[in-house]
């Protein structure tokens, strides 16, 4: 087994190198496609791949926008946003970078 599998959730059914079978799939804290890889030589170590740990987004707070959050993971990141009466433009909701940032709002500006 590899020494680091922080981030998965790890199946070990065949360590034979003919029959080779590790099922693996992202923990709950990560998000992604796992896949486990066999090894090239014998005795060596299997390798997984695949999954990052989840980037959290903080929600703004804003009355120039109408919000409707679905997912606020930067990596599968799903806000629907629109200007909130009053206000004009193309509305647009842009995933944060590192956990606990805001996610940004932009795009609409106060209709005269």
């Amino acid at each position: 087994s590899p020494k680091d599998l922080t981030g998965y959730i790890v199946e070990e059914k065949s360590l034979d190198r003919d029959t080779f079978k590790v099922e693996v799939q992202c923990a709950d804290t990560h998000t992604g496609k796992a896949k486990a890889s066999e090894c090239t030589k014998n005795l060596g170590t299997y390798s997984v791949s695949g999954c990052a740990k989840k980037i959290q987004c903080a929600s703004p707070k804003s009355d120039h926008y109408l919000v409707t959050e679905q997912n606020t993971v930067a990596q599968t990141f799903d806000v629907a946003v629109a200007c909130a009466r009053g206000y004009e433009g193309k509305a647009v909701a842009t995933a944060c970078s590192k956990t606990g940032q805001q996610y940004q709002l932009s795009g609409c500006k106060y209709s005269t």
